[in-house]
């Protein structure tokens, strides 16, 4: 049917409509904003606005048109039988009443339905007056001539008066209404169609604000692609979705295109017939399906819609995140699943026609699959009853479907939405078909790793070692979420099971974990979380019975896997899977004390994911991981609290808010959460009672036990108000059974106070009288004994004074001192509390003997105290040795040389042997003026010193240093000789660094220190610096140190082996030769004969690590210069030697890598010489390996879950540019980078899939 225009008789019939003086303004307005290029604004009241006072309409117009007047034009309207009279008194109105408006700048506009032959004699009246700048009338006439050049408005005025205008025309508004509004009046927001294209929108809308074209527009569907374009201009456009018209035939397209339409979208069954248009008058839109053909190089291609953006529209539609984010997940974003969960489309879809359905129950049950495990294949075969092959020829249909109830990813299978599927499919589900579906739930999720047959710590090479399971992971997943489903929705789906399809799914899970196997339960770990999703009882159920009866079966999980980057362990989801169980109010109690039983069971795993951890983030009170009422969840602990009172101190210790709590998330189950209603909201009155409830508890579960008081002191700003002065009260009550002899509580409220003085934490808000009752708790639980009393100084490395040491807080050389004079004090009373053997004796019993021994070198003793004091530096007792150390290093910095050899000299007279001296001496500080001593005392304990004293690498004197450093060698401590080179290169000369570094390598040092690797390559860097070393020493030092300055991480190379490397073809070959044996066995034998074991291994390591490192070529510059000859003769002769030793092949291996190597330009690479020895060389060992060497100087990648493989088509891009380069000159070298070029499209096909995948699990 053609499209047919509006005439007067509409407009006379419109006319006579009660809803016609309501519409009138409506329509007015949009033929204005339609019809008015230079419109710069308009306001004309609708709808029930159109009753009252002022104006009908205003409008500001830049450049004039037929029927909108330039500059300011003021408008009435109406719809009367006699449109003179009605002209008349709205003209009389206006002018008695302006408004406001200025008439000498307005034109009076007066709108009228019908007919006025005698118009122009009014107007010609009106402007006598001079009242208006202008008068203008629009009759019926001329709006009929108005309305018809704007299309778009026509079929607004035919749906009022129920006239047909054409086949599929229709304004873009009216389908956008109709599309985005539900049959519940819900709106399906413009957002959520655009909701991750903002690319396409921002293309759409740049192509529309250049000239007049053919644009198509590109989705799953036309209705999608449809659906994006007006959401698109709704959001960017405005004015051009109020000015676009659909057209769904070609001769209304045509017509169409010769309108002043903004748009005219092609909606047409036959894309191919706009071949060759172009439009000059308005922009053609092309809405186009995947699957429909029309090649268009520049169309604008729809992708999935963003996950993100898809959540956030969600939200506006009035969902919260987690539902949001679920329904994202869920429908995988999938636009018809999306709209039918969301109530949008009733329409059953097409692939859920009873005659189809036949095909997909197979998927469905499975859910997910593998192409690439046959298991997965198998159990697809016995759903199906056909070939592996077969089935998956027979679905691919509904994968390429434009409502794809399946998705095909990679080499994974799975249903777009299995909800949706499952509500469409699931009531063509026949009893023998689940009787079968069990059977392979069973087989495939019952089956028992291959790796737990290894050792622990072989698993982590299962893969290599054939130990992988037959079925993938993504089936046992899939068969799971099955259960689920029909376990929440079975009725729903109308699936028939008896007695329920809940006690169905309870029975099902319960065969399936019914044996008490630990390497079964090791296996679930991957589908746990989902078990407990599909059967609560049966998950709860077997666990209580084995912890119980069996608890060495459920203990087995927590067995540790050494791996090669971290440990593997198979427990995570049996704690996620009662973490998820947590959240339901029913199941709380129950999983919360599994959780504890479990957490019995934890022999101490090293990761986070622990029983004790996930129990604490159910209950914390910050943000509690159930939805269990406060109410709820107090009873629940009350409950833990009687039955396991031990664990359920730890516990509500944990609960415990600190200054800054921390909330932690738990599992969440999947499907069965959104079941759960009426969750209470969590107040701040709630939070406040719930933390009392913890703290008074505490408070209880302590009651006279010191260690829990101490503790509960240690944490006393976090409890309660009330409790604070209840423990307060507690601790004064009974303050002869606190005062024990370990004087914990004592201990806990010296800190409390010190932390108050300093102010540390919330402590420093104590009211005071809080503080006097901590000051006289304190002070009550004082020792009767000094020592006793005063010995805790000593037991922290920064004592920890009552009062706070009372110096500023950032006073600190104030308060080291003041720190320093209390200890003194405290150590003389000590000193004179005891006698001499029972203090010295108290360096076993103090935590800090450090401490104790210095601060014993600033009291005053006698001589003889002194030197039994000093001679314990010699006992075995580690603490009275390391006390004597430090008594000895401070004696002598703080008393002085002479004080200390006075004392030296009284240790010697008493008695003691040559090696309690050498102790006494290696314990005071190293420096020259000791050493000038230590020459004086003989050749035997001066030897004995330089043994075992330390270096001294603070003194730059240059003398000093080669005085050290000439000890050091002498007594063959050349690792200590190495760390006074290191600190001190620049007072040393060349040729004595290269002495300590060659004698470091060839001599066995008398130490046992590790050597610093970055010690030795930093000064072999600093020496290539100078330049003044003998090349051939250095080239000698380089290979017994090749391993380090060869290796990655070293600042330098081996800057003359490498030049010798490049010079010298037969050295290439010679360290090739160590790395390689020949490929003529007889020739192996001769040349390892008389060759040590260790010394071939050495050898051959070293040499590895030199040729790994070369990464410069023969006859190549410091800049890009490379010659040809120079490079193409060292490589013809290493073949040529290598060949004559028996290793031509691993020669072109190496040499491959090396050409690898020469530094890439990204116009053309490599160049000439090298391109030219590929293609020359036939080798396929050498092309291989420049190949290999080429993708590895790429590294590894890290990127986003979802960002695909945009690195991989980067790569990819880059090495077609080298093939192209190299396709007409050297075809070899082109084929090479055509083969790399490959394999990063092969990859990152592979990224796309895995990112699809995450994208839409995520």
């Amino acid at each position: 049917m053609a499209f047919t225009y509006i005439d007067s008789n509409d407009l006379t019939y419109w006319s006579g409509l009660m809803s016609s003086k309501a519409d009138l303004p409506l329509i007015i307005s949009r033929l204005i904003r339609r019809t008015t290029p230079g419109l710069d604004s308009s306001l004309i009241p609708i709808g029930i606005s159109t009753f009252s006072a002022g104006w009908d309409g205003i409008a500001l117009n830049s450049n004039a048109t037929q029927f909108v007047p330039a500059g300011l034009s003021l408008w009435e309207m109406g719809t009367d039988k006699q449109p003179a009279s009605k002209a008349e008194k709205d003209y009389q109105k206006r002018k008695a009443d302006p408004l406001s408006q200025p008439f000498d700048e307005a034109v009076f506009v007066f709108v009228t339905t019908r007919p006025w032959k005698t118009k122009e004699k009014w107007i010609a009246a009106k402007k006598q007056e001079n009242m208006f700048r202008d008068i203008k009338v629009i009759d019926a006439d001329q709006l009929v001539e108005w309305l018809n050049t704007s299309p778009v408005s026509i079929p607004e005025l035919t749906q009022r008066i129920g006239r047909k205008i054409g086949a599929d025309v229709r304004p873009l508004a009216a389908f956008w209404q109709e599309w985005s509004t539900g049959p519940k009046q819900q709106k399906f927001p413009a957002s959520l169609i655009c909701a991750g294209r903002q690319g396409q929108r921002n293309d759409l809308k740049t192509k529309l604000a250049g000239p007049p074209r053919l644009i198509t527009v590109r989705a799953g569907t036309k209705e999608e692609a449809l659906a994006f374009i007006a959401g698109a201009l709704q959001l960017d456009e405005e004015r051009l979705f109020d000015n676009t018209i659909i057209v769904g035939d070609q001769n209304n397209l045509l017509e169409m295109m010769t309108t002043k339409v903004a748009i005219v979208i092609a909606n047409i069954p036959q894309a191919n017939l706009l071949y060759g248009v172009t439009p000059d008058r308005q922009h053609i839109l092309l809405p186009l399906a995947a699957s429909e053909k029309f090649e268009d190089g520049e169309a604008i291609v729809l992708p999935r819609l963003g996950r993100e953006q898809t959540i956030s529209a969600l939200q506006e539609m009035g969902l919260d995140e987690e539902h949001a984010r679920a329904l994202s997940r869920k429908t995988a974003r999938n636009i018809h699943a999306l709209r039918r969960t969301l109530g949008f489309d009733v329409a059953i879809p097409e692939w859920a026609a009873a005659q189809v359905a036949a095909d997909l129950i197979p998927a469905l049950l499975t859910g997910k699959w593998s192409d690439d495990r046959d298991g997965d294949r198998i159990i697809i075969e016995y759903l199906s009853g056909t070939s592996y092959e077969q089935y998956t020829e027979r679905i691919m249909r509904w994968v390429v479907h434009p409502d794809a109830p399946i998705l095909h990813i990679g080499n994974n299978w799975r249903l777009t939405s299995p909800q949706d599927a499952w509500e469409y499919l699931g009531r063509y589900v026949t009893s023998t078909q689940l009787k079968n579906f069990q059977d392979a739930f069973l087989m495939a999720c019952g089956d028992i790793k291959p790796s737990l047959s290894l050792e622990p710590q072989q698993r982590v090479y299962a893969a290599f070692l054939g130990k992988t399971s037959d079925y993938s992971r993504v089936l046992r997943e899939g068969l799971t979420q099955s259960v689920i489903l029909i376990a929440l929705f079975g009725e729903a789906f109308q699936v028939l099971l008896q007695p329920s399809p809940q006690l169905w799914a309870d029975q099902l899970v319960g065969q399936l974990i019914q044996h008490p196997v630990g390497d079964l339960w090791k296996s679930m770990d991957d589908i746990m979380p989902m078990l407990a999703d599909a059967s609560p009882s049966a998950v709860l159920y077997r666990l209580e019975n084995f912890i119980d009866r069996q608890p060495a079966v459920i203990g087995d999980v927590f067995e540790n896997a050494p791996s090669l980057l971290h440990d593997s362990y198979y427990h995570t989801g049996l704690l996620w899977a009662l973490e998820e169980l947590a959240w339901l109010p029913d199941h709380l109690l129950r999983a919360s004390q599994l959780l504890v039983k479990l957490n019995l069971l934890d022999p101490g795993v090293k990761i986070m994911n622990r029983p004790v951890n996930s129990l604490r983030h159910v209950f914390q009170p910050m943000m509690p991981q159930t939805y269990a009422s406060n109410a709820q969840r107090i009873t629940t602990l009350q409950t833990i609290r009687q039955r396991f009172p031990d664990a359920a101190w730890s516990l509500f210790l944990n609960l415990l808010p600190g200054s800054l709590p921390i909330a932690h998330t738990n599992e969440k189950l999947r499907w069965r959460e959104f079941l759960e209603e009426d969750v209470e909201i969590y107040t701040d009155e709630q939070y406040a009672e719930y933390v009392y409830f913890i703290s008074h508890s505490l408070l209880g579960m302590a009651g006279l036990n010191v260690p829990r008081v101490a503790t509960l002191l240690e944490r006393f700003v976090d409890l309660a108000a009330g409790d604070r002065s209840a423990l307060l009260a507690l601790l004064l009550e009974n303050k002869e059974h606190f005062r024990n002899e370990e004087q914990l509580i004592r201990a806990t409220v010296r800190e409390i106070l010190y932390n108050h003085h300093n102010d540390y934490h919330q402590l420093a808000f104590m009211p005071a009288e809080m503080v006097a009752q901590f000051q006289k708790i304190y002070e009550a639980m004082m020792p009767v004994d000094t020592t006793a009393a005063l010995i805790w100084v000593f037991n922290d490395h920064w004592a920890k004074f009552p009062d706070g040491l009372g110096k500023k807080h950032d006073d600190y050389e104030g308060r080291e001192k003041e720190m320093a004079k209390r200890r003194t004090t405290t150590l003389t009373a000590i000193y004179k509390d005891n006698d001499f053997e029972q203090f010295i004796a108290l360096l076993a019993n103090v935590k800090e003997p450090g401490v104790f021994g210095q601060t014993a070198a600033l009291i005053t003793m006698t001589a003889a105290e002194r030197v039994r004091f000093a001679a314990l530096v010699s006992d075995e007792n580690e603490f009275l040795r390391y006390g004597a150390i430090r008594f000895i290093y401070w004696y002598h910095i703080r008393r002085g040389l002479q004080a200390f050899k006075k004392l030296f000299q009284a240790f010697s007279k008493a008695g003691y042997n040559l090696e309690a001296k050498v102790a006494f001496l290696t314990a005071a500080r190293s420096c020259h003026e000791l050493w000038q001593f230590v020459s004086t005392l003989g050749e035997a304990a001066e030897k004995a010193y330089w043994k075992q004293c330390d270096t001294d690498i603070s003194d730059r004197d240059e003398g000093h240093v080669r005085y050290q450093l000439n000890h050091f060698m002498s007594a063959g401590r050349f690792i200590s000789a190495l760390e006074v080179c290191t600190h001190n290169k620049k007072v040393l000369d060349t040729p004595s660094l290269l002495s300590v570094l060659e004698q470091l390598a060839t001599q066995p040092a008398e130490e046992t220190k590790r050597v610093d690797s970055s010690n030795v390559t930093h000064l072999f860097k600093y020496c290539y610096d100078r330049n003044d070393y003998d090349p051939q020493l250095m080239a000698r030092l380089e290979w017994l140190y090749a391993e380090w300055i060869a290796g990655r991480y070293s600042p330098t190379k081996p800057k003359e082996l490498y030049r010798e490397l490049r010079e010298n073809p037969a050295l290439f070959v010679e360290f090739l030769s160590y790395i390689y044996r020949p490929d003529d066995l007889s020739m192996a034998e001769a040349e390892i004969a008389g060759i040590e074991e260790k010394v071939i291994l050495q050898r051959a390591k070293k040499a590895d690590a030199l040729l790994d490192g070369l990464d410069t070529l023969p006859g190549q510059t410091e800049g890009p210069a490379l010659d040809g000859e120079i490079l193409t003769s060292w490589v013809q002769e290493v073949r040529r030697l290598s060949d004559e030793r028996a290793r031509l092949k691993k020669a072109d291996l190496l040499i491959g890598r090396l050409l690898a190597k020469y530094p890439e330009n990204p116009e053309c690479w490599p160049p000439e010489p090298i391109a030219a020895m590929l293609e020359n060389i036939d080798s396929d060992n050498l092309r291989t390996n420049f190949r290999i060497g080429v993708t590895n100087k790429r590294s590894f990648t890290s990127r986003s879950p979802y960002a695909g493989g945009y690195i991989e088509r980067n790569n990819a891009r880059y090495f077609r540019n080298f093939e192209a380069c190299h396709r007409l000159k050297h075809p070899v070298t082109a084929q090479i980078f055509a083969h790399i070029a490959i394999q990063y499209d092969l990859r990152a096909r592979d990224e796309d899939n895995d990112a699809l995948a995450n994208d839409i699990d995520g």
